[in-house]
């Protein structure tokens, strides 16, 4: 009976997160058209700004100055700057409000990942469990397509290496350098934290997949949208209308989502630099990834990648314990 009654309560959590999931996705949908459509006003008019501008420039250059033409064009110029202004505020609340979507439905999704594997647990017709897992397979796609971007570290990680004891000799200097160390190892302990959550949503997409291969077409395993290595993203009008309805269901998610991905990734292999550069590998304790700015990586890359930027990390974590002893005595 109480196994009945848990499944129900499963059940009616997942028809809620559904709509709520189908709601939000519809509103990202439409912001972000909108959010393009500003973007194309906005370069628009910064082009027409542009040649405004070379035109007062070759005016003012010229032997016959037209100072009546300079000041319509000046005119002109500061007008499309306020409208410029003005659709630019109107365009970065869009991006915030698309932010703040993709964090309600990365959750959402999380939540509705939780509820379908609970099912998954007390199911046990082949076709039941492979339709479910299908669709926590794509779910598992937006959930990464949502991801919040990691942001860099606020302070250098060389100055943790460089700055001894003995440098400081004031009492001040060093209780301001102490306190240095401590947020930097709050911040580092922040990031261990965003790393792991976010390696954990890698790690169940990638098991996910492989197990897909034995029961899943094509579609299925290649909806990650063309962004990593090895992935297409198949058009519409070349699959079966099943398939293609797969394909739309994540769509507004991939309008809006391969770029933040892109810098999502970005972000990554800089924390990833700027960590490396200050540590020496001679007992090859670090992989050494071979990286650059707007490259595509596999799953499993990009999962190599957050594992050796953990290790890092860790690496400073301890440091700067070690340094806290030193400076506490």
């Amino acid at each position: 009976m109480v196994y009945r009654i848990c499944l129900i309560i499963v059940f009616m959590v997942s028809v809620t997160t559904s709509q709520s999931i189908s709601s939000k996705e519809n509103q990202l949908s439409e912001i972000n058209q909108k959010k393009s459509a500003f973007k194309k006003e906005l370069n628009s008019l910064n082009n027409e700004l542009e040649t405004i501008v070379n035109q007062v420039d070759r005016l003012k250059a010229s032997s016959t100055k037209n100072d009546k033409r300079i000041t319509e064009l000046m005119k002109n110029a500061l007008a499309l700057s306020e409208k410029v202004e003005t659709i630019q505020r109107s365009h970065d609340s869009f991006l915030k409000r698309i932010k703040l979507l993709k964090n309600e439905l990365h959750d959402l999704y999380t939540k509705k990942i939780d509820s379908l594997n609970t099912v998954l647990k007390q199911t046990n017709n082949l076709d039941k469990r492979a339709r479910i897992e299908a669709e926590i397979l794509t779910l598992s796609d937006k959930r990464l397509l949502t991801s919040p971007v990691i942001e860099q570290l606020s302070f250098n990680p060389s100055d943790i290496h460089q700055i001894t004891s003995k440098e400081l000799t004031d009492s001040l200097g060093k209780a301001i350098f102490v306190d240095y160390l401590y947020l930097a190892r709050s911040e580092i302990d922040s990031h261990i934290t965003f790393i792991n959550r976010h390696k954990t949503e890698l790690q169940n997409r990638i098991r996910l997949e492989r197990k897909a291969e034995t029961f899943l077409g094509d579609v299925e395993n290649t909806q990650f949208l063309g962004y990593f290595e090895n992935r297409d993203n198949p058009s519409s009008a070349d699959l079966k209308n099943d398939e293609a309805d797969k394909l739309n269901a994540i769509q507004p998610i991939i309008d809006s989502g391969t770029e933040p991905l892109q810098q999502q990734v970005n972000n990554y292999i800089l924390l990833y630099n700027q960590l490396k550069d200050n540590i020496e590998n001679n007992d090859n304790t670090y992989t050494e990834l071979n990286l650059s700015l707007q490259k595509k990586l596999s799953l499993n890359d990009y999962l190599e990648l957050l594992q050796e930027t953990e290790k890092y990390l860790r690496f400073y974590d301890q440091l700067i314990r070690e340094q806290l002893k030193i400076w506490a005595e």
